[in-house]
């Protein structure tokens, strides 16, 4: 489905802060560098808000999506997506085919029980560990325990890290129902900037971030289900019921 037409992009942005700024609706040289420091300082306090009375920054519903994982027999790591900043809970099971959970863990414990109990099974824990940054390559990877033995898929959900806005980065993140809060906060970055004060714009910023946020809020559930303490989950390595060696299903 194609971008609402009401969702301002970045060259409209653009057009704004700098008509705003002094320097015109298309800024060159110079001029541009500083639109595009408002524009790159904005949008980053748009995607981690705080505004007064709150303790900490609101976290966008839409910032977290949810991702799968086909595990394939015999590999147990694997690559997360390049846009990977952090992973909310844990992974996951199709509904309706098990009860078992994956825990996550060190990546440290991983290796130690890989190099005592080389086995196979379904994965009940996995950890995150950091790998070699490339132009083309994920930051991230998860690892599992023990090596799946069977195609099966996992779910996830985790906080996405996003890139500056520009002509190959149109679209701010939010659509159309938050793109005066973006524009705002655009422009309190502009005031600040330009003439080292916080004025109207900055007020104009908190109050749509307010907006924005109730919004965000009545998308979620109304209720989030049942919080365990996790108490029945512990030791989960512990009580696995088999487990595949050397090509024999053993108890475990």
């Amino acid at each position: 489905m194609p971008e609402s037409t009401l969702t301002l992009t970045y060259t409209n942005l653009l057009a704004l802060v700098g008509e705003f700024m002094g320097v015109g609706r298309t800024p060159t040289g110079e001029s541009l560098a500083k639109v595009n420091d408002a524009i790159d300082k904005g949008y980053r306090q748009f995607l981690n808000p705080i505004v007064p009375g709150q303790k900490k920054a609101h976290r966008w519903s839409f910032l977290t999506p949810v991702a799968s994982i086909t595990l394939a027999a015999g590999d147990y790591d694997y690559p997360l997506p390049d846009d990977f900043g952090g992973l909310m809970g844990t992974f996951t099971y199709p509904a309706n085919t098990t009860s078992e959970t994956i825990q996550v863990t060190g990546e440290g414990r991983i290796r130690e029980l890989r190099a005592q109990n080389p086995w196979s099974g379904r994965p009940r824990l996995a950890a995150l560990r950091p790998v070699a940054v490339t132009l083309s390559s994920s930051r991230f990877e998860v690892i599992f325990w023990p090596t799946p033995a069977t195609v099966e898929a996992v779910t996830y959900r985790y906080s996405r890290l996003l890139n500056r806005l520009g002509v190959t980065n149109l679209y701010p993140v939010g659509g159309a129902q938050h793109s005066e809060t973006i524009l705002e906060c655009c422009l309190a970055a502009a005031e600040q900037m330009w003439d080292d004060q916080q004025g109207l714009h900055k007020q104009a910023s908190i109050e749509r971030l307010a907006a924005s946020i109730l919004f965000d809020r009545s998308q979620g559930p109304d209720n989030l289900g049942y919080n365990a303490d996790g108490s029945d989950l512990r030791a989960a390595s512990d009580r696995l019921s088999e487990v595949l060696w050397d090509g024999q299903t053993m108890p475990f």
